[in-house]
């Protein structure tokens, strides 16, 4: 939902000062997970998680985004693409099992705390980056916002209907809803615990 208007905030906005904003708002949800951890609210999980989300949504348009300014050479472009692609792919394949790692040495906490030092290192090497990274002529208040979002929804809708791929478009949008509805049931499993279940059985 939110990613039609993280793309008007890329193409309108300097890239590299959207990143820092946004990771700035992004090294304060770990901290608010410690506060549902200390409260063990899952409603304040759900709202955090869905914060991070919506961060994410306009975070990734802009990292794209910037990535043809920082390398323009075409035959450099398709190495950083590629480096880009490998570090993301690493990181799922690494990253989840050195998190267990550090939660059961160092704790559920602790890891919460770096998770917001590491928004921070982020935010601090952006800056170190300087410089103008808008590669549009128009300004934010140049721009219509629901104007903009109207074309570029009308525009997307109509170049997927007449595309030959749209069939997997809509598999992928209705599997996105069944894994919205499963979260919602990993929720209420989790409430149950293994002592009702095993109550039950």
């Amino acid at each position: 939902i939110l990613f039609p208007l993280a793309g008007i905030l890329a193409d309108v906005r300097d890239r590299r000062e959207s990143m820092i904003c946004l990771d700035c708002i992004a090294a304060l949800a770990p901290l608010l997970f410690l506060v549902a951890f200390h409260f063990m609210s899952i409603p304040i999980i759900l709202l955090v998680t869905l914060l991070q989300a919506s961060i994410a949504a306009f975070y990734e348009p802009c990292r794209s985004a910037i990535l043809p300014l920082l390398v323009p050479q075409e035959e450099e472009m398709k190495k950083a693409t590629t480096l880009t692609g490998l570090a993301w792919s690493v990181m799922a394949a690494v990253g989840s099992g050195l998190g267990g790692i550090m939660v059961s040495k160092i704790g559920i906490k602790a890891c919460f705390i770096l998770d917001t030092f590491s928004f921070i290192v982020s935010v601090l090497i952006l800056i170190q980056m300087g410089g103008k990274w808008d590669a549009s002529i128009q300004s934010a208040a140049d721009v219509h916002l629901i104007q903009k979002l109207q074309e570029m929804v009308v525009g997307g809708a109509n170049y997927i209907m007449q595309s030959n791929f749209w069939p997997y478009v809509f598999i992928k949008l209705t599997s996105s809803l069944i894994y919205g509805g499963a979260d919602v049931l990993n929720v209420s499993f989790s409430e149950e615990g293994p002592e009702n279940t095993e109550a039950e059985n």
